[in-house]
């Protein structure tokens, strides 16, 4: 793989993608959703009985929340609150990465072919390799910092928000730095692979952008599993979805290069 190759279709790439003022409301609007409107409204509820109530699952949540599950110190009434912080926002961030490398990816490659500007690529002697790992990168860089700067503004906000509550600081969490370090990029990876896979069947970027959500169906999972008390997302489990993505990730970038043709996907 030629490294100055890689370089130049990622200037490209982020240059051509944030040139779209639209997308890039969604880069800022989203994660303010999540790290600070979010965590604010939930902590000025408080304890409030008609918010958890209104959730559905969280009654039996609670109910199954093992008793070490709590930090030493925090009355049991905020278990609720605390359980909505800790837990039940967490796979919302871990869909922050699919969202935006999905954004990039499907823009990179089947915005490209709609507005027919990859011929050029026929004249550059680029291999498969460099290029999917060029577009995979534009799609990563953007996606992983802004969730790392999403999930540094929740946890600042909930540390100073709800320290009055709870009287504890609950970040850093270690169940939330794998998330952030390990989860996200492996996410952006594979939503990545699965967009570039896929763009050489299809034709629109929003088939493109269907293909790669379907990642987020194990994480609406994981939501599911925890409101019923079936599963709750703690360190054992990160580690098993990390080992899991990285598997994937390898599969899926071995399989890329075996199987994409450039030429017959730009001439198509």
């Amino acid at each position: 793989m030629n490294k100055k190759q890689i370089a130049v279709i990622i200037r490209k790439d982020l240059q051509d993608f944030f040139s779209d003022k639209s997308i890039l409301g969604l880069f800022i609007f989203i994660p303010l959703l999540f790290s600070l409107i979010l965590p604010v409204l939930l902590i000025k509820l408080g304890n409030n009985e008609l918010l958890f109530d209104s959730i559905n699952g969280m009654d039996s949540f609670v109910d199954n929340l093992p008793a070490t599950i709590l930090p030493k110190g925090i009355d049991n009434d905020l278990a609720p609150l605390y359980a909505l912080l800790i837990f039940f926002m967490l796979p919302l961030f871990m869909m922050l990465p699919i969202i935006f490398s999905n954004l990039i990816a499907s823009f990179s490659f089947i915005g490209e072919k709609e507005h027919k500007t990859l011929e050029g690529l026929l004249s550059t002697p680029i291999s498969p390799q460099s290029l999917l790992v060029g577009k995979m990168l534009a799609s990563m860089i953007p996606a992983v910092l802004v969730t790392w700067l999403a999930m540094v503004v929740y946890g600042v906000i909930v540390d100073v928000m709800g320290y009055s509550l709870f009287h504890h600081l609950l970040f850093p969490n270690i169940t939330w730095l794998i998330s952030g370090l390990l989860v996200s990029p492996l996410l952006v990876m594979l939503s990545s692979f699965l967009v570039l896979g896929a763009s050489q069947y299809i034709k629109t970027s929003k088939s493109a952008q269907s293909v790669s959500m379907l990642l987020i169906l194990p994480l609406v999972t994981l939501m599911i599993s925890q409101s019923t008390g079936v599963m709750l997302i703690g360190l054992e489990l990160m580690l098993i979805i990390v080992g899991i993505l990285a598997l994937f990730n390898g599969l899926a970038f071995y399989i890329l290069t075996k199987i994409f043709n450039m030429e017959a996907y730009i001439t198509q």
